[in-house]
């Protein structure tokens, strides 16, 4: 078996994991901030989305497009866990390891999946605003575990690094074309 899914009771615990994600409950995020064994757990969402991702590609379909989604999605888990990693030890007075960050910010990718509803054309863009927005909340409810921060400095660590990940992605694209 794989260390994701190493016996019948982690998967019902990962099970219960994913749905605490989904409904915010930051003791979920506080858990696994602390459980050092959740990182392949976090893994596994990230993967787990990012075929939900890919399959919603509809210029992409099948298999190529879950694994183009995989990558893409591993790599925006990737880049906002450093970031808001390196703008948390500035401003966070205990600070956390990356590993801890990137296991919050890895449960915060839960909502991700329900992107897959976004093929369908006439709630796929209210779908996919909705995931955006439900995101983003993940994201600070994450980052406040990650650095036992209030709700506000945990918001401002999570907005910063969103928005220095949106600018990159905004001067990708402007380069890209």
């Amino acid at each position: 078996m794989s260390t994701i899914f190493p016996s019948t009771t982690a998967r019902s615990s990962l099970i219960e994991r994913l749905i605490r994600a989904l409904i915010l409950d930051r003791t979920l995020y506080e858990e696994v901030a602390a459980d050092r064994s959740a990182l392949s757990q976090a893994i596994g969402v990230v993967m787990l989305t990012g075929i939900a991702n890919g399959l919603a590609l509809t210029a992409i379909p099948g298999t190529i497009g879950a694994i183009i989604g995989i990558f893409v999605n591993v790599v925006g888990w990737l880049v906002p866990s450093v970031l808001v990693y390196a703008i948390g030890k500035r401003i966070a007075p205990a600070g956390s390891s990356f590993r801890t960050v990137a296991t919050c910010l890895g449960f915060a990718e839960v909502p991700g999946v329900l992107n897959l509803f976004s093929v369908f054309p006439t709630v796929g863009r209210i779908v996919a605003a909705i995931v955006w927005f439900w995101l983003a909340a993940a994201m600070v409810v994450a980052t406040r575990a990650a650095f036992g921060v209030s709700l506000r400095r945990g918001a401002v660590i999570a907005g910063l690094g969103l928005a220095v990940y949106l600018l990159i992605g905004l001067a990708v694209g402007i380069w890209s074309s």
